[in-house]
């Protein structure tokens, strides 16, 4: 409930401050600060915090997932645009398949949630990396 609560309220901030700065620019910031948040949520002392830090982690992920659909389109030439957001997304919707049953492998292979946790910070940080490459088309 929290991580969907805070999911609304990402994307209305995210479109907020793309309309002032890059999209590119703020997805970076808002990966960067959601493996910061994943992290702080490991560590998470007590209850109010954790779900403190789920509203701020829910609310930071779907901004990544909102500048994703933002940026989508403009990595592709117009001739090709459709089917290469289609692919993206279609490539997006295996991963959420995939994902539970790879965590659910992990954890039966004796990975703790915390693990699991800090791999998703880790894949974050990742995405960031790897945004600053993507080149946009007009």
């Amino acid at each position: 409930m929290a991580i969907s609560v805070g999911g609304t309220i990402g994307s209305l901030i995210f479109g907020f401050l793309v309309s002032r700065w890059a999209a590119k620019h703020i997805l970076q910031a808002f990966s960067i600060l959601a493996a910061s948040a994943v992290v702080a949520f490991v560590f998470a002392g007590n209850l109010g915090l954790a779900i403190t830090l789920a509203i701020l982690v829910g609310g930071l992920i779907n901004g990544c997932i909102t500048g994703l659909y933002t940026i989508n389109p403009t990595l592709y030439a117009p001739d090709f645009r459709s089917t290469g957001v289609g692919t993206a997304i279609g490539v997006g919707r295996l991963g959420s398949i995939v994902s539970p049953t790879l965590a659910g492998i992990l954890l039966d292979a004796g990975w703790k949630k915390n693990e699991l946790y800090l791999g998703a910070a880790v894949v974050l940080l990742i995405a960031a990396f790897t945004v600053h490459f993507l080149k946009q088309r007009k």
